[in-house]
């Protein structure tokens, strides 16, 4: 929890270093910007479900052994974590489709839509609790 909140709070200077000094992000910056939040993010969930360590794209095929290891942690954690982890998860599958999105059109030279772009910073102050 100590690391995650250091991990946030160097993100949070830099951000916040960047716009102070009049330095705009360019669109592939800020895909960057918001892949890096998502992938920290993502590993921390897994690491809290018991799954840290299993690479994101094996999750679709947990042998028996890990979905019982996940069912441990899970089973471990307060109430009130476990709704978080609900959240989470739902940002996760929120927010993923439109970074695959926004990236896509960063890729091809083109600006994404601001809506996107909204919705993704939107997703992202909820992944990490900003009021």
């Amino acid at each position: 929890m100590i690391q995650k909140s250091k991990q946030l709070f160097c993100l949070l200077f830099v951000v916040l270093l960047v716009a102070c000094a009049g330095v705009q992000m360019t669109h592939k910056d800020y895909m960057g910007w918001a892949w890096s939040i998502y992938n920290t993010q993502f590993e921390e969930y897994k690491r809290m479900v018991g799954l840290g360590g299993v690479p994101s794209t094996d999750l679709s095929k947990l042998t028996d052994e890990q979905k019982r290891k996940s069912e441990e942690a899970i089973a471990g954690l307060s109430e009130e974590q476990r709704t978080m982890l609900r959240l989470k998860k739902q940002v996760f599958t929120d927010l993923y489709p439109l970074l695959k999105t926004a990236s896509s059109y960063v890729d091809t030279g083109k600006i994404p839509p601001g809506e996107i772009e909204n919705q993704i910073n939107g997703l992202i102050d909820r992944l990490i609790g900003a009021p």
